[in-house]
């Protein structure tokens, strides 16, 4: 049966497999640079032939800046737009996985509000699998927990295991959770659910309807590092709670 460590260890791997989508770009660029590098030494000492030189430099500088370069910068925001939507959602299956460790583990540290102490069983579950009883659990919770949604993440862990997050990043999680549902059902263009959903945000006042939203390479870094510290938070404070893993 799953631990919280191997949780952990499964949305980090998952973390940096995405990190490999949004690196392929630059990592072929470095291996042609790399290469051109390597000829332009093997060359340097070598009398005359100037302009190969010169064009030789000529060609490894504009591979260096190539990603920089308006047709390139367009497609490359695009994968860093899907790349946040695989963060998202590995995030979202990294709390579902969390809370099935702690009802299969742990029951014992849930604190379960009066009206769900008797929960209906969704039977769709037992169609193509053996089910533990985390699984079991979640599934009758469905509509009623959305761990794509920060506040309704914060309640769950407020109302059922007493952890109160006190989070510096939060806007950011909200904004990033949002913008992946806009990039999923609306074609990267700010509608009325994504105004709703920032507006308690410091990104109330930057977005109009209507508008398009591409992610910089920078802020794409930022959002990440957002969602691993958050996990790195979650998985101390369950540990704590349970006081048995490592």
């Amino acid at each position: 049966m799953k631990t919280l460590t191997d949780v952990k260890n499964n949305f980090d791997e998952n973390l940096k497999m995405v990190d490999q989508i949004v690196n392929i770009g630059s990592d072929v660029g470095n291996l042609a640079v790399n290469f051109l590098e390597g000829l332009e030494k093997q060359n340097e000492a070598l009398s005359g032939f100037i302009p190969y030189k010169q064009k030789l430099g000529i060609v490894i500088q504009t591979i260096k800046d190539i990603k920089d370069a308006p047709q390139i910068k367009s497609k490359y925001e695009i994968i860093l737009n899907q790349a946040l939507v695989l963060v998202v959602e590995n995030f979202e299956s990294f709390l579902n996985d969390c809370v099935k460790v702690i009802i299969n583990c742990y029951p014992g540290i849930i604190e379960w509000p009066e009206k769900k102490k008797i929960l209906p069983v969704n039977v769709d579950v037992l169609r193509y699998s053996s089910p533990t009883v985390g699984d079991l659990v979640m599934a009758s919770l469905k509509g009623e927990i959305n761990f794509q949604d920060l506040q309704s993440t914060l309640r769950f862990f407020k109302d059922y295991l007493k952890i109160d997050f006190d989070l510096k990043n939060k806007d950011n999680i909200i904004f990033a959770q949002a913008l992946r549902n806009i990039i999923v059902h609306n074609s990267n263009t700010v509608d009325h659910g994504f105004l709703s959903q920032i507006r308690n945000t410091g990104y109330a006042e930057k977005f109009k309807d209507k508008e398009r939203i591409m992610l910089s390479e920078i802020k794409y870094r930022e959002l990440l590092g957002d969602f691993s510290g958050f996990s790195e938070k979650i998985i101390k404070e369950l540990k704590s709670k349970i006081e048995i893993e490592p």
